[in-house]
């Protein structure tokens, strides 16, 4: 989980649905090859804790239950892995 989050904040989420590549006659193999991160390449796990960061940072009020303590120590790895990033510059 935590590499699929340092690299979609290094580099960003890609989309498919505009990559150059994809009309090319080998788009099959360069898909599945692709280095790009992409949304059908993060586990469930991780976009979902991605949608819980989204939650918290726009002031959902989640109750300290809400989600169990694995969810809020991942939520806190993902949020050290940014700051860390941020302090590298290598986040915005």
């Amino acid at each position: 989980m935590i590499q699929e989050v340092r690299s979609l904040v290094s580099g960003g989420l890609v989309s498919c649905q505009v990559c150059p590549e994809r009309r090319s006659r080998y788009a099959q193999w360069i898909c599945v090859n692709c280095r790009e991160v992409t949304e059908e390449k993060l586990s469930p796990d991780t976009l979902r804790l991605l949608l819980l960061r989204q939650l918290l940072r726009a002031g959902y009020p989640f109750e300290k239950n809400d989600l169990d303590a694995e969810d809020w120590l991942n939520l806190g790895q993902i949020e050290e892995l940014i700051e860390e990033m941020r302090r590298q510059r290598l986040w915005h």
